[in-house]
């Protein structure tokens, strides 16, 4: 597509469909990737309908706080709009929430519809009661950002089990 070409080049990571999913899979290529292109001072926003990190996940959070002045945002569900009680019922009480708030991250969580009067407008308009996009934007200092949609989520399944795609 023409606006990839005027804006950058496109990396596409993925887990190959005909291998068994290694250590090797989209979470090692795209932190490795990550780590080496963010910059000091960078703004990160992540949009992921399930939040659930591991601990690998928690300290390369920490280490780009801590080291690089890394700012991140993220947006998920709530418990109203979630659509996996199973992801949220972790993401609560397996301190993943504790710790992004703890760490000084934004955290910002789709509320979905709460009334029968806003459960209608949702019906009558179209507009989504449950956040499942799966993307990230990074802002580095004084450079274009670097843009990431795919399949990916924040959770164990996405690094271990899944097959995921994400591209840059």
């Amino acid at each position: 597509h023409r606006a990839f070409v005027a804006n950058g080049p496109v990396t596409v990571f993925y887990d190959d469909p005909e291998t068994e999913k290694s250590v090797e899979g989209v979470a090692t290529q795209l932190k490795a990737f990550l780590e080496q292109r963010i910059k000091k001072g960078a703004v990160i926003t992540i949009f992921s309908p399930y939040v659930i990190l591991t601990n690998q996940t928690r300290k390369l959070i920490t280490g780009l706080i801590e080291n690089r002045d890394v700012t991140f945002r993220v947006y998920t569900n709530s418990s109203v709009s979630s659509d996996n009680v199973f992801a949220q019922a972790f993401y609560r009480h397996q301190y993943s929430k504790d710790f992004l708030i703890e760490s000084g991250i934004e955290v910002f969580e789709f509320k979905g519809y709460r009334s029968k009067e806003e459960e209608a407008l949702f019906e009558s308009t179209g507009i989504a009661t449950t956040l499942h996009m799966k993307a990230a934007l990074v802002e580095n200092p004084g450079e274009n950002p670097l843009i990431l949609i795919g399949s990916y989520n924040m959770d164990p399944r996405s690094n271990y089990y899944n097959r995921e795609l994400v591209s840059v």
